[in-house]
């Protein structure tokens, strides 16, 4: 293993490495399989990822004090993350690839849920693999409302996967992404987000101002992403011009405008939660708050409301 600290103090680093250093090559291998699967780890699947029949090889790791039996049958944690994230760093980048690789395989035929295998397939798909960009989106659109920080991550990694993405899947799955990176806790990345969504509607614009394509070679499970409306386009350009909005629009927040947008299109609220992953009674809410601060009594009310004036 090669030597190089990353955020460890560097003696913290030489300690483990020494320890490391004198196990069995099999134990090694199984401890680098065990650091791709994640802490706590599944010994059958660590021993996949690792490549060999490293099994066996359990008892000398936790002779050796590095890992320890979890609360499952066949299932062991690391002594502590530090020591997970050294395995990790020191692991080289080509052999990573291969395991994540080999676990992505044996989860997907084990018929594992998407948010399980998306970690692996997101550190081993290539460029232009379409179905696992189709697996990260599921698996977002899983848990963006529990872990939106994981979800954001996973959209800008289908992205990253698509082949020549059309114009309404990177408006559908930059949206997404501003949204989780919102609930995450992150504002200023879903601002950013959102603004480069207008920059790629702006872009795409054509000459003769017809509709970006957008229903050929759709990514699977990019829901939304194939019905996505033209006016995506209008929802990003009513909602990204501070310096046309009145005071009123100016209160609303990010999401709500992305709402409003929709609302002005006579979307329903059904509509509006497919399109953005959220929960119809949420749209409610927010629906609710735009009336309020536009001053709209009807849903028919807030285009023109939004519609700056000249």
């Amino acid at each position: 293993m090669a030597r190089h600290g990353g955020g460890v103090p560097g003696a913290v680093v030489d300690l483990v490495i020494e320890e490391i250093e004198q196990l069995g090559r099999e134990a090694r291998c199984l401890l680098q399989g065990a650091a791709v699967v994640g802490d706590p780890f599944d010994l059958d699947l660590a021993a996949v990822a690792a490549g060999s029949p490293v099994r066996p090889a359990i008892d000398e790791l936790v002779d050796a004090g590095l890992v320890r039996p979890a609360d499952s049958i066949d299932t062991f944690r690391f002594r502590h993350p530090l020591l997970l994230g050294i395995v990790r760093d020191h692991t080289g980048p080509g052999w990573n690839t291969g395991a994540h690789a080999r676990a992505a395989g044996v989860l997907a035929r084990s018929g594992a849920p998407p948010a399980e295998r998306a970690p692996h397939a997101a550190r081993s798909a290539r460029p232009g693999d379409r179905t696992s960009a189709g697996l990260l989106i599921r698996a977002a659109d899983d848990v963006a409302a529990r872990v939106p920080g994981d979800a954001a991550q996973w959209y800008a990694d289908a992205l990253r996967l698509l082949p020549h993405p059309t114009p309404t899947e990177r408006v559908v799955l930059l949206t997404r992404r501003a949204l989780a990176l919102e609930n995450a806790g992150r504002p200023g990345e879903a601002r950013a987000t959102f603004r480069d969504v207008l920059d790629l509607v702006a872009a795409g614009r054509n000459a003769a101002g017809s509709p970006p394509e957008a229903h050929r070679g759709t990514a699977p499970g990019c829901r939304g992403c194939a019905r996505a409306p033209e006016g995506a386009r209008i929802v990003v350009r009513r909602v990204l011009r501070p310096q046309t909005r009145r005071r009123a629009r100016d209160e609303l927040t990010d999401r709500e405008r992305v709402v409003a947008a929709l609302v002005s299109e006579g979307r329903t609220n059904r509509e509006i939660g497919a399109a953005l992953h959220l929960a119809e009674k949420t749209v409610e809410r927010y629906v609710s708050g735009v009336l309020g601060k536009l001053g709209a009594r009807t849903r028919a009310a807030v285009g023109g409301l939004l519609v700056p004036s000249r």
